[in-house]
């Protein structure tokens, strides 16, 4: 199983994954990204990542699995710049929506690139609410860029250790599936938010409502990356 793990980014998403797998895998040593320092010393408080830096070029050159958190727009470069930063051989992997636009990074003969993508998660933003809960139970997509290549049983096997359940799509596959079942939802409560402005007022507001509106508190900039 990996032994030295990166992670970049430490929002709701990226906390979510370092608290997991200190709590599966705490002999693993744990490297967190993030440009925030709250962000960083809350991490390390918590215990989710042994130490937190400011940017890739800080992390160790010798890791075993790298995972990118990041929003969807930064993740193409996050990839590359840990490819040219990491010497060791290794696997990288990301969190993001979408997976097509990343199935081409160029990486080192001895790198691996399988992306994933949690279906499970929030609305909300930042490490103040991350936590174990978030990834409970749900279904973990693997899309591997090299099916064949033999990370990927690993990869499986150790997404599988955190209690949560593997599944293996291509890209294609992956993305037109996420788009009818996240990314139109997504939308759709957007759209619904914006036309019950002014009349949603609170002795007319059922459970029917906020419940067709949640998703719309995520980040805009999310839905501006997904749409692209």
């Amino acid at each position: 199983m990996y032994k030295r793990i990166g992670i970049v980014g430490l929002g709701v998403m990226g906390g979510s994954l370092a608290a997991r797998i200190a709590q599966y895998y705490p002999d693993t040593e744990r490297y967190g990204v993030d440009p925030d320092r709250t962000t960083q010393a809350r991490a390390c408080d918590n215990g989710w990542v042994m130490a937190a830096v400011s940017s890739i070029s800080a992390l160790p050159t010798a890791l075993d699995l790298v995972i990118v958190c990041t929003p969807i727009a930064q993740v193409r470069v996050a990839l590359i710049e840990a490819s040219e930063h990491i010497q060791s051989p290794v696997t990288f992997s990301d969190i993001a929506s979408v997976k097509t636009p990343f199935m081409s990074v160029p990486l080192k003969a001895n790198q691996h690139y399988i992306g994933g993508h949690p279906m499970m998660g929030s609305e909300k933003m930042g490490i103040e609410h991350a936590g174990l809960q978030i990834l409970d139970s749900g279904q973990y997509v693997v899309v591997p860029q090299v099916p064949e290549c033999p990370a990927v049983p690993l990869f499986i096997q150790w997404i599988a250790g955190m209690a949560m359940n593997p599944v293996v799509l291509d890209a294609h596959a992956h993305d037109q599936g996420v788009a009818l079942t996240s990314h139109i939802p997504y939308l759709m409560a957007c759209l619904t938010v914006g036309a019950t402005q002014g009349h949603a007022v609170d002795p007319v507001v059922g459970p029917g409502l906020r419940d067709t509106t949640r998703v719309a508190a995520h980040d805009p900039v999310w839905g501006v990356a997904v749409c692209r």
